[in-house]
């Protein structure tokens, strides 16, 4: 059975699966499937200049007749960039698109001026998800505006009105939540930026009347008064909640009314909140002394609790901390928690190792840890949560107990200690995200050792300190054990002191092998610093070199440049080091070279050369990216997460279009009616 021949059913499954540019290849190979494909070319639009807006607008222009001819195939529509809306506009596109089922406005690109004075919200009845950032709006309060669109909006499942930057703190009311509800009777998500007020007695006493809406999975108020208030009305007017997010305790509210807040949750059916596995809590400082009673609330109704969110401001040093929270509250979940993650912002010095506190935790696959001045013991971590896949460190220092060093550096050539190490002590991390930590090239070479299933690995903001060989003027971070699919380095510092001073004890060189030794992944490791005097660099064919250059504000901040270096540039280092003395090690790097702040130049990257280079050896490497930019704390490790997720779903894509076409062919073989094919494909979409 050929392509071409499949029917129209199952031809409409696949190309769900595939990338723009794969339809249009589709369309060129495949004429059967050329009125499919150009229908779901349509599925997604996105419009992100104002001069395209403009033209789709332009009831004259040859692209609004394009998309009047072919609106009615949008499905997703998304406003983002630097474009603004106005309310005419946006009648003309919901003329326009008749049939959209979501709407994606970022950037405040819905203008607040003359909102729903034109627009016809009825036309979009058929919306099922709205997501509309508000963070410019100044002027109006946002949730009053919406809520005379709601009642067009009856079949939303999904509720977002995003401000990150608060002008206007919108208010919302009792009577406007029961309002929605009434409105958009399915939803399953809310996000509303908004500041719930202080519940009174008055208000507590009808929470029990309250009707539910048990189609609501997830909530996001950014409840800031009467916390446990809210949290006993959130029990009534949503039984069936699974997402929990934004209750922030501050010294808003007092012990006293917390505390009889609390009471009354204890007078709740057990069977409440039964299906909670996400929350998200903030601590504003002067609060640590009122958080508790939450964790012994959901410990009292026995919520099993999958995933915390904890976000702690502590700029004044106070009885709780964090370690406190992690021994009394967390370990409570230790058996059901699968994600945590953990930040504090303080102003003071401590100089505890976090992990001290935490109990064995088997099913937690993904931590993130920022907690300012602590220390991570990374042999304890993995000790402690087996199940580990995701691993993300910022600040602080990330330490390995001797013990563990000990044995990492023990011989493991036979095929008893191999087996006994594979059982025991080799870890299943899979991504590990280091940022503004200064580790030792030794904890790199642990972690190569440990975790020999890494495949994605990233440091940003950085110090990486070792040991350089006077023999061959290299310093060698062996993580041959390691068989890495992606490498990201941004801003990182290396150099031969975890305290240096950037002037003297840096090392500008970096030199990535490409074609690097066939090793089993379990296999003794003896390569040493000393053997690239023999001909260890001959070994590696082609080798990518780095060229980097520094300039330290203050200490713990620098800035970087990063040059990749042209060929000869590489062969001549190589030549360089494969004759190294140890005499030409210089007491002093040079001056960092820059004739004004922020500005660098390579060409003298060559008077680096006696200072020595860092080689980063792994077992394998698929992709590596060495800049001088550090993206910010959240901005770097999401493209980094959406980077290995888009190479995933690329595998995914050709894997369930090649596990279709096996399927339907095999239907075909062994069926001789073909109006079988609609059952098949309904069940192929289902499936």
């Amino acid at each position: 059975m050929l392509a071409q021949d499949l029917p129209f059913e199952i031809i409409v499954t696949i190309v769900k699966f595939l990338f723009y540019k794969d339809k249009i290849n589709c369309i060129d190979a495949f004429s059967s499937w050329k009125t499919v494909l150009e229908e779901s070319l349509w599925n997604n639009i996105n419009i992100s200049c104002q001069n395209s807006l403009d033209g789709i607008c332009n009831i004259a222009s040859a692209k609004h007749s394009v998309y009047k001819r072919n609106g009615r195939h949008v499905r997703t529509l998304t406003l983002n960039g630097n474009i603004c809306i106005a309310d005419d506009q946006l009648l003309l596109i919901q003329q326009l698109l008749p049939n959209l089922d979501r709407l994606y406005c970022s950037n405040s690109s819905i203008s607040e001026d003359g909102f729903g004075t034109q627009a016809d919200w009825r036309l979009w009845e058929s919306l099922t998800q709205l997501h509309v950032d508000l963070s410019d709006w100044e002027d109006i309060d946002p949730i009053r505006e919406f809520m005379r669109v709601f009642p067009f909006l009856p079949n939303l499942k999904i509720l977002s009105l995003d401000q990150d930057c608060v002008v206007i703190s919108p208010s919302i009311t009792l009577e406007d939540i029961d309002k929605i509800h009434d409105y958009m009777p399915h939803l399953e998500s809310i996000r509303l930026d908004v500041q719930p007020p202080v519940l009174t007695a008055d208000d507590l006493v009808r929470i029990t009347d309250v009707t539910p809406a048990p189609s609501v999975r997830s909530i996001h108020f950014n409840v800031r008064n009467s916390t446990y208030g809210w949290l006993y009305y959130f029990a009534f007017k949503y039984p069936n909640l699974q997402v929990l997010e934004e209750l922030t305790f501050e010294h808003n509210d007092t012990s006293d009314e917390l505390a009889s807040q609390s009471k009354l949750m204890l007078r709740m059916d057990s069977a409440v909140l039964k299906r909670l596995s996400t929350v998200k809590i903030n601590v504003e400082e002067n609060s640590r002394q009122l958080e508790p009673i939450i964790w012994k609330l959901f410990r009292f109704f026995d919520i099993p609790v999958r995933y915390i969110d904890y976000f702690a401001y502590s700029y004044i040093n106070t009885a709780v901390t964090i370690r406190d929270v992690i021994k009394e509250s967390f370990n409570s979940y230790s058996k059901t928690l699968e994600t945590l993650y953990i930040k504090e912002c303080t102003s003071y010095s401590r100089n505890w190792i976090i992990t001290e506190s935490m109990d064995y935790y088997p099913c937690l696959v993904d931590i993130y840890i920022d907690v300012h001045r602590s220390s991570v013991a990374l042999d304890v971590l993995l000790d402690h949560c087996v199940s580990l896949k995701r691993l993300k460190v910022d600040s602080g220092l990330l330490s390995v107990g001797p013990d563990s060093f000990a044995f990492a550096s023990a011989p493991t050539s036979t095929s008893t200690s191999t087996s006994t190490l594979t059982a025991s002590n080799i870890h299943s991390l899979r991504m590990l995200i280091i940022g503004k930590l200064s580790i030792s090239a030794s904890i790199l070479e642990y972690i190569s050792f440990r975790c020999r299933r890494l495949k994605h690995m990233c440091l940003s903001k950085s110090t990486v300190s070792g040991d350089i060989s006077e023999n061959t003027g290299s310093l060698v971070i062996d993580m041959s054990y390691t068989h890495l699919q992606t490498l990201q380095l941004h801003q990182v510092l290396f150099t031969t002191s975890l305290n240096a001073n950037i002037d003297s004890q840096t090392i500008n060189l970096i030199c990535i092998p490409e074609n690097l030794f066939e090793k089993s992944p379990y296999c003794d490791r003896q390569i040493d610093n000393e053997s690239a005097q023999n001909g260890f660099l001959e070994i590696y064919k082609k080798t990518s070199w780095f060229y980097t250059v520094y300039n330290k504000f203050c200490r713990d901040e620098w800035s970087s440049e990063v040059w990749n270096l042209a060929r000869n540039e590489s062969e001549m280092a190589i030549k360089y080091f494969s004759s190294f003395k140890s005499s030409r090690i210089s007491s002093k790097n040079m001056t960092v070279p820059y004739t004004d702040v922020g500005y660098f130049t390579k060409k003298n990257w060559s008077d680096s050369l006696p200072d020595g280079y860092v080689m980063l050896k792994c077992g394998s490497l698929e992709r590596h990216t060495i800049t001088g930019k550090w993206f910010n704390d959240w901005a770097s490790h999401e493209y980094f997460y959406w980077f290995i997720n888009y190479e995933a779903k690329t595998l995914q894509t050709w894997f369930v279009l090649f596990y279709f076409i096996l399927v339907v062919h095999h239907y075909f073989a062994l069926s001789k009616d073909r109006s079988n094919f609609g059952k098949l494909a309904f069940q192929l979409r289902f499936s």
